[in-house]
């Protein structure tokens, strides 16, 4: 499976060359198809062990990479009534992207060369405010990017790894930000992203992995739910009894008790037969020497 997602890879590259040389107005050297950059390899020596069927792939191998940038904002017409969804890291705190908060213009587009990247992508939050670094998310709408995130565009014979792909990176958040560089904020970049290992089963066997773990995605956010929900019942009983504390409505009332009044004026009493009604001390008289 690895072998046709790279030959498909390599293909479609030839494919796109001529076109390319003719807007160029290049003459092809005889020569081109050499200098088609093979995606990167793992290091397999570094990794462990793993099933036979199985095989070390880099996100690199699986999907095409790229990022975006942000347009500059002091210029009106990049954003102005624009049409185009442009998507920033702090929508990747979703697993999915429905929408953009904001929009560019097709000038914003052709100048800033921006990339529209289709349905079905994912994305990859590589710097961010708080836990948004490492996050992943599939994007369900054609959009743009910025530059802090990476965009996995998937090829028809690399769509089947998709779903795969996505769990293998929703679980790996916590290895990821770790594998982030930087100074005091720490960031992923687009070749940490590409060179992320990935151990890839057969195709049935990821149909599988990937239908199981979103079985038990599903019960962790029924459970979540559920704590979140029992969470919000116990604040609010906890304001009940203390409300019903403090309204003489917990234990039942003796009519034979003595009112609160009473006792309170009893001990307004006996602190004024004490001396000490107002509440001040005395002060004692240094001696003079």
């Amino acid at each position: 499976m690895l072998e046709r997602i790279l030959a498909e890879r390599r293909a479609r590259w030839e494919a796109k060359q001529p076109a390319k040389f003719a807007e160029q107005s290049k003459i092809p050297s005889k020569d081109w198809q050499a200098k088609y950059t093979e995606p990167l390899r793992p290091d397999t020596k570094s990794l462990t062990e793993i099933s036979d069927g199985w095989t070390w792939a880099t996100i690199d191998q699986l999907a095409q990479v790229g990022t975006g940038v942000t347009p500059l904002r002091s210029k009106l017409a990049y954003f102005h009534e624009g049409t185009i969804p442009w998507i920033t890291s702090g929508a990747l705190n979703s697993e999915t992207v429905m929408e953009a908060t904001e929009l560019v213009t097709e000038l914003a587009l052709k100048e800033c060369r921006l990339q529209i990247y289709p349905l079905g992508s994912l994305l990859v939050a590589m710097y961010g405010e708080g836990k948004t670094r490492g996050k992943c998310s599939e994007l369900l709408v054609q959009a743009t990017i910025n530059q802090a995130i990476a965009a996995l565009v998937f090829d028809a014979e690399s769509q089947r790894c998709k779903p795969y792909l996505k769990a293998f990176l929703l679980t790996s958040y916590e290895k990821m930000r770790e594998q982030a560089s930087g100074g005091v904020q720490p960031d992923l970049n687009l070749q940490i992203i590409k060179s992320i290992s990935v151990p890839l089963p057969p195709v049935d066997e990821q149909e599988e992995i990937s239908q199981l773990l979103a079985e038990q995605f599903q019960q962790i956010g029924q459970q979540q739910a559920a704590v979140e929900f029992a969470l919000k019942q116990s604040a609010a009983q906890r304001q009940n009894i203390l409300k019903a504390a403090f309204s003489g409505q917990l234990v039942p009332q003796d009519p034979s008790d003595e009112p609160a009044a009473v006792l309170l004026e009893r001990i307004r009493a006996e602190r004024a037969a004490a001396g000490t009604g107002n509440g001040k001390r005395g002060r004692k008289t240094r001696a003079l020497s």
